[in-house]
């Protein structure tokens, strides 16, 4: 993956499809659709993912989204090498704005800043191997902060004031 739309279309197409850039605007839109709620979608997008890769806080790594945006998707999305989307022509509401990644503005209004391999891993741990998953003691869910907006568009993925109970 990526795939094109010719091998899409084929008689023994691949799995999968692009959309990761997508994703975020089309749950926010099932929010302002009411068939979301902010806390299932906070929950799905950062602290599910948290809890099982492992990852750690990361307090200057965030992003801000605008809330009030609605724009269609196009039919071959920027970021997309792909080239093409099944989403195309949707109207979503929500597009982010900045994304800060380690305290470096990484992507503002359309524009990535950082350049490629500025990544890094940030797990804590490795998963548990199965054998150790299963004679661990596991006593419930962690507890991590949930996200809270700084302005009524902006939704940062890593600061909190509330906690979700377990």
């Amino acid at each position: 993956a990526p795939h094109t739309v010719e091998e899409k279309t084929g008689s023994k197409s691949p799995p999968g499809f692009p959309g990761l850039e997508t994703m975020l605007p089309l749950l926010l839109t099932a929010v302002t659709q009411g068939r979301l709620s902010m806390e299932d979608l906070i929950n799905k997008l950062h602290h599910n993912p948290r809890r099982i890769f492992h990852l750690p806080r990361q307090p200057r790594t965030y992003i801000e989204v605008d809330l009030d945006a609605q724009w269609t998707i196009p039919e071959a999305p920027p970021f997309s090498k792909a080239r093409w989307t099944p989403f195309a022509g949707m109207k979503v509401t929500g597009r982010v704005q900045r994304v800060v990644l380690r305290g470096e503005v990484a992507y503002v209004d359309g524009q990535v800043l950082l350049p490629p391999g500025y990544g890094e891993d940030v797990r804590e741990s490795q998963p548990l191997s199965p054998a150790a998953a299963s004679t661990s003691s596991v006593t419930g869910p962690p507890v991590f902060p949930a996200p809270h907006c700084t302005h009524p568009s902006s939704i940062p993925l890593s600061h909190s004031q509330h906690s979700v109970p377990s």
